[in-house]
This record gives structure tokens, C-alpha cells and sequence, in this order.
């Protein structure tokens, strides 16, 4: 069909153009407040080989989504700054810098307690971090759950040592709380969220 339909022909060629032209500078920054994850999945698709599936949460600055790593086969969370934010250059540029700094802290620490980092991409002034997926509940949800108090304190220990590695690689939390504790379908808690590092 597109052999003898120029309209059609014409349509490929552009999307050919289009998908093997690299993103703008920001790209996953700009991305407006009505923006989906379709938006962002466009923009990570340029970006990294991974294809986003859908959202697990989003914080004060930053949203987290599941993907798939075709390449290595596995499933991981992607980390970016949320989309609507975009309205704000300067913000966006702020809480960009903040999610390398996150990136490189969680890269310091190779700790069972620890969500290890498995890759970061600063495509123009976009960042996105590519981490563990860690099936599973917040620390504060699991807390809730009513466990005896021998589960709570092998609990706390094993959290606590994670921070303990974190600070013996010069790694200081600074927001540690129950919301930033993930703990596995395993039974295993890791820290997450080192923004504040």
C-alpha cells in the first residue's frame, strides 16, 4: 500500500525522521502539565532502550515508574522528575541536578540494604535514573501489618545497616523515614530515595 500512497508514503518517511532524530535539549523536562505517561514514554524511548509499563508513585518532585530492560531482560524503576513541573525552567533544572546527586550517593553504597543503582542518563538537561525494582511495601505499610516484635527489630537492624554502610561510604541519608524503606516480596528492606544525600 505504501508503495502507490504518497500520503502514506509521506507519513512514514516523517515518523522515520522523527523517531531517529534525537530528543531536544530538555526533553523529558519540558514535558507539560497535561503530559501522560505516553509523553514520557516517547521521550524515554529516545532516550535509553527501556520501555516504560506504568506509574508505582510519585513524591513531592519526582515519579517513579516500572519498565522493562528488553536488552537484559528484567524488569526496573525508572526515577524522573515529575512532568508537570515543567512550568518552572529553574525548578526543573534544581530538582534535575538533585536526582544526579541522588544517583551518584546511591551509587556509592553496594549494600544488600541498599537499592542498588544500575544506571543513570543525562540526555541534554534530562535525568533519569534507572534502579531496582523492589516488588513488595513501605516500611510504614509493613509496620501497620502488626508483626511480633522479633520481626520489627531484625527489621530495624537490617535497615540500620544499610545506613551504616551508606555512612561508611561518606553517604549521609538525610531524609531516612519509614516511606523511603522498601521492603521486598523476600522480606528484605532496601533504602531508597537518597535526594537529600
Amino acid at each position: 500500500h505504501i508503495d502507490g500512497c504518497e500520503s502514506c508514503t509521506v507519513l512514514v518517511a516523517e515518523l522515520g525522521r522523527v523517531m531517529s532524530t534525537p530528543p531536544p535539549a530538555g526533553e523529558l523536562a519540558s514535558l507539560g502539565p497535561t503530559s501522560s505517561i505516553d509523553s514520557v514514554r516517547a521521550a524515554l524511548a529516545r532516550a535509553g532502550r527501556y520501555q516504560l509499563e506504568d506509574v508505582l508513585g510519585s513524591g513531592g518532585w519526582g515519579t517513579v515508574y516500572r519498565a522493562r530492560d528488553p536488552e537484559l531482560g528484567r524488569a526496573v524503576a525508572i526515577k524522573v522528575v515529575r512532568p508537570d513541573l515543567a512550568s518552572d525552567p529553574e525548578a526543573v533544572q534544581r530538582l534535575q541536578r538533585r536526582l544526579l546527586r541522588e544517583a551518584r550517593a546511591m551509587a556509592q553504597v553496594a549494600h544488600p540494604n541498599v537499592v542498588p543503582i544500575f544506571e543513570v542518563q543525562s540526555i541534554s538537561e534530562a535525568v533519569f535514573l534507572v534502579m531496582e525494582l523492589v516488588p513488595g511495601i513501605t516500611l510504614r505499610v509493613w509496620l501497620g501489618q502488626g508483626h511480633p516484635p522479633r520481626h520489627v527489630l531484625r527489621m530495624f537492624r537490617e535497615v540500620g545497616e544499610g545506613l551504616v554502610a551508606a555512612h561508611n561510604f561518606g553517604v549521609v541519608h538525610r531524609d531516612f523515614k519509614p516511606d523511603n524503606v522498601l521492603v521486598g516480596h523476600d522480606g528484605r528492606p532496601r533504602i531508597t530515595d537518597f535526594g537529600l544525600a
